[in-house]
């Protein structure tokens, strides 16, 4: 099913905006990133700026049916600067603010946006609202820039109520370009390209043409109501290993024994298959012994890991690791610092990486 808003600036029929004739209040957290940024005149190169630039770049904001208010950080940063303290400060604004507003857009930084929104998913606990992520490839104040699009466009999907009066995006999602995709399914694609983020194992949330167009199949299901809870501790004592072929013995020892490692994410060939030598499987034996919480994702974007095909992937799967199914890298890594930040058993943890908590894997085998 397919609900339509037909222009980004008039909602359609069978989308509502507000209860009962109240215009939405929709809050802009602003951390940084390229579209609030301004060049610098003496070095030529972009900078962050303070919000005050970005809401005199887009004088349409004021045709929007839509009572905005506005958090930014005190220092906005580049994305590549962001780290899980950062994600304590825009879920803390969200939730200071929850009750009061009806939907979050948040303004990031393109390089780590799939991970700032992956982690809030698992941050936020019974979220009833929309939390759209977006940003630009192009500064707001740039001529060609895809920020004032994007902006408009989040602001209008975040404050989409259904004819019953419920949010219709009720999920931590990243606003890009032509699609809505969910958080903690995207990844950034390209450095270069105005569509720079894509979901490959898991349909668009909406699609934007002349209209905004949301499919309601595809969308978080859970009951309407419960209280927000936040958790605010991200352990960030995991990491990737990455395999390639001609990976040294000694390499992936010295990784594995990195002090106080809680969960690695081992980058897999295809279905999830690795090197068949026996001090390869050995290690990571060795690791999961010693209480690692080790999890197979595959270097492929699209597809499962599937260890079951073939020999080299059923004899990594012998040693315990846990399957990642169909989960991005950064919906991964971010769900064992949320996991092992809660302080859960390591059997506890082992489980619910292998299960779906706010639709970030697909718990079947079978691909969408």
């Amino acid at each position: 099913m397919t609900t339509t808003v037909r222009n980004p600036l008039q909602p359609a029929s069978d989308i509502m905006h507000g209860e009962k004739g109240e215009r939405p209040k929709i809050m802009i957290i602003y951390t940084g990133g390229t579209i609030g940024m301004i060049e610098n005149p003496v070095t030529r190169t972009l900078e962050p700026f303070n919000f005050d630039h970005l809401l005199e770049n887009v004088p349409k904001l004021r045709l929007l049916d839509i009572d905005i208010e506005s958090v930014e950080f005190e220092h906005p940063i580049d994305s590549s600067s962001m780290n899980p303290d950062h994600w304590k400060d825009i879920a803390k604004a969200i939730e200071e603010n929850y009750n009061k507003c009806d939907g979050f857009v948040v303004l990031h930084g393109t390089d780590t946006m799939a991970y700032t929104a992956s982690a809030l998913s698992y941050m936020l606990e019974n979220l009833d609202k929309p939390v759209i992520i977006t940003g630009s490839q192009l500064p707001i104040g740039d001529v060609r820039t895809d920020g004032e699009e994007n902006l408009i466009t989040a602001l209008q999907v975040a404050s989409a109520r259904d004819r019953q009066g419920n949010m219709v995006v009720r999920e931590v999602a990243i606003l890009f370009e032509d699609f809505l995709w969910r958080g903690n399914r995207s990844t950034k694609h390209s450095s270069d390209n105005f569509c720079a983020f894509s979901s490959n194992n898991y349909p668009a949330l909406a699609s934007i043409g002349l209209g905004i167009h949301f499919n309601q199949d595809v969308l978080l299901k859970h009951p309407v109501g419960g209280e927000l809870k936040v958790h605010y501790d991200m352990d960030t004592n995991v990491m990737f290993i990455d395999l390639f072929p001609g990976i040294q013995e000694n390499v992936v020892r010295h990784l594995f024994n990195t002090p106080g490692i809680r969960g690695i994410i081992i980058k897999t060939f295809g279905a999830g298959n690795g090197p068949n030598d026996p001090w390869f499987i050995q290690a990571i034996s060795e690791a999961i012994s010693k209480g690692i919480v080790v999890v197979n994702i595959s270097q492929c974007v699209n597809g499962s890991v599937q260890p079951e095909l073939y020999s080299a992937g059923i004899e990594i799967s012998k040693t315990g690791v846990i399957s990642g199914k169909d989960m991005t890298s950064e919906a991964a890594i971010t769900k064992l610092m949320y996991l092992f930040g809660r302080q859960l058993p390591i059997e506890e943890v082992k489980k619910q990486m292998g299960e779906s908590l706010c639709g970030e894997l697909t718990e079947s085998s079978a691909p969408y």
